[in-house]
């Protein structure tokens, strides 16, 4: 029986990288008998996404869908006359799926030896990324301390993997605090699940869904609030040239939780779905190791001010004066257009 690898995620722990390597590497993994299809893969992604929005209850994921890309029966019909001894299909997408949807998925893969594969991060380093990720293409609504207790669900694990482990008999789990960080994650990736790493293996480093510091974050503000002076939105192709700009020198690490007593508390609230998960998957001890405390240490890195920073106020500068030619280009064909009266 062929084995399929159903790669559920989780979201931030480097599955875009993952998706991306194994794309790239499709030949290359091949030749060892490792089949990653495109069929399923939307344009501009490396991952089986629109699957995911196959099946939905959520109609904004469902209009998403897009027949061309090829849904969950041209996969099928794909992986049965492949040649291979393994398929990894990859979409963080399919999550936080519903049992119904999760058993439906099941019974289509009936055909091969599924294992549900995912990693997960440890609570807080998980809110910290996605709330990191908001700041990074969009001014968050909410301050942290209330985004994490509003969004309490996206982190609680064993929820959301009970319904995988009801359907398929074989769920690997892992933290991604085990992974050797000295090495590429799609090639930490195969290791864990004991597949061939291909000695020929091309790495690139993506960064797509890299975190951003708190310099950057000064930056964005800054440009935002002049911008908003002129009732100019910062478009979010602006806000990724100003990233571009500040990941040359910008080190730092935005502290979201105050003081280590905040995120020790903040952790007690998964230690009763932690130690079900753990259970879950056959482990005797948490699954996440203790966060360490990090000793304060005075910086002597100048503190950073956009106000400073020339290719910032040049950017804001640029911005402006294209809205104002854009608005005397619209004034003046509008005037054009305007019939001149008898």
């Amino acid at each position: 029986m062929k084995k399929v690898i159903l790669h559920i995620g989780s979201p931030k722990c480097a599955t875009s990288s993952i998706q991306a390597m194994l794309h790239k590497n499709r030949d290359v993994l091949k030749k060892n008998a490792i089949y990653y299809p495109t069929l399923g893969i939307p344009v501009k992604v490396h991952g089986h996404h629109n699957l995911s929005y196959e099946y939905s209850i959520s109609k904004t994921m469902t209009d998403k869908f897009k027949s061309e890309y090829g849904g969950w029966n041209e996969l099928l019909a794909d992986l049965q006359k492949q040649e291979f001894d393994t398929a990894i299909i990859s979409t963080e997408a399919l999550f936080r799926k519903q049992q119904h949807i999760v058993n439906k998925i099941a019974g289509l893969l009936s055909d091969f030896d599924v294992t549900v594969a995912c990693w997960l991060r440890r609570q807080d380093q998980f809110m910290e990324s996605a709330y990191n990720q908001l700041e990074k293409f969009s001014a968050p609504t909410i301050p942290f301390e209330e985004f994490i207790a509003e969004k309490y669900s996206l982190a609680d694990f064993h929820k959301i993997l009970l319904p995988w482990s009801r359907a398929f008999d074989q769920l690997k789990v892992a933290s991604l605090d085990d992974m050797d960080r000295s090495r590429p994650a799609v090639s930490n990736f195969l290791s864990w699940l004991n597949l061939v790493v291909p000695e020929d293996l091309a790495i690139e480093d993506i960064g797509s869904n890299s975190r951003v510091g708190k310099n950057t974050l000064k930056a964005l503000a800054y440009v935002e609030r002049q911008l908003a002076l002129k009732n100019i939105p910062l478009t979010t192709l602006n806000r990724g040239k100003i990233i571009d700009h500040c990941q040359n020198f910008d080190n730092s690490k935005v502290d979201y939780f105050v003081t280590e007593g905040s995120r020790a508390k903040f952790l007690q609230t998964y230690q009763e779905s932690n130690s079900n998960l753990a259970k879950l998957i056959g482990l005797q001890a948490d699954i996440f190791k203790a966060p360490t405390i990090a000793l304060k240490t005075s910086s002597e890195e100048s503190e950073y001010n956009p106000e400073d920073d020339e290719f910032i106020t040049s950017f804001i500068k640029r911005l402006i004066d294209y809205k104002k030619r854009e608005s005397r280009r619209s004034f003046f064909k509008k005037k054009k257009q305007t019939p001149k009266s008898s």
